[in-house]
């Protein structure tokens, strides 16, 4: 195994030093300051953010939390339920890099990126927080915890759900962005998920609420 991951230690390392451009998702962003937090093991994500001139996070809007001390939070949540706690790297990316050991003066950029870009994704996530029980759903913050306890994910793997979105969480997302209720319709709820989420969220009751949305439809709906 390690001369394996030598190899590709090797492999990529080349490719993110010869890259132009890094892109990255996000697993919180902090509204007060714009900065990203991203959570990770083996350090592909740090090389990305700080080898290449560009920076491009990509994130849904509801990975927007109100302060850096929130947006702090989050990964260690995420990363503790998913039973990689504590994570090896947390990252803050808070725009270009910049110093200011001249004089006090900050200058951009100095070492790393000279920009960055941060994307937002609707699909279909504000139309949900106008729902009073699809709103729930985007507190989902994707740790996988409701996949180790839900019985049917157990019995069939992540073959329930429409990708990349599997499992009940899956489900969730996949009416939000996709309009498909099918995968919904899978649930037999045992109420699992909703003892261990770490967000408290009813996810038989969302899922409950997708299939009587199904029940009129063909299994998709135009919810964009």
């Amino acid at each position: 195994v390690e001369d394996m991951v030598a190899v590709v230690r090797k492999f990529l390392r080349d490719k993110f030093v010869k890259a132009d451009v890094g892109i990255t998702g996000a697993n919180a962003i902090a509204a007060d300051t714009g900065s990203v937090l991203l959570v990770e093991n083996e350090g592909n994500i740090r090389f990305t953010t700080v080898a290449p001139q560009i920076h491009i996070a990509i994130a849904g809007v509801e990975k927007i939390l109100p302060t850096l001390a929130d947006a702090m939070i989050e990964p260690l949540v995420q990363s503790a339920y998913a039973g990689l706690y504590p994570p090896t790297y947390v990252n803050l990316t808070s725009g270009p890099s910049s110093t200011a050991d001249i004089e006090h003066n900050r200058v951009r950029p100095a070492h790393g990126p000279k920009e960055f870009h941060l994307i937002l994704v609707d699909n279909g996530r504000v139309k949900a927080n106008k729902d009073n029980i699809l709103r729930e759903a985007l507190l989902c913050i994707r740790c996988g915890r409701c996949h180790f306890h839900c019985p049917i994910y157990r019995a069939i793997g992540n073959i329930w759900g429409d990708p990349p979105y599997s499992g009940p969480m899956g489900a969730m997302w996949s009416y939000i962005v996709k309009g498909d209720t099918k995968p919904a319709m899978y649930c037999v709820h045992s109420g699992n998920c909703k003892e261990v989420c770490p967000m408290r969220i009813n996810i038989p009751r969302v899922l409950e609420y997708i299939k009587n949305l199904g029940l009129h439809s063909k299994g998709k709906l135009d919810y964009k």
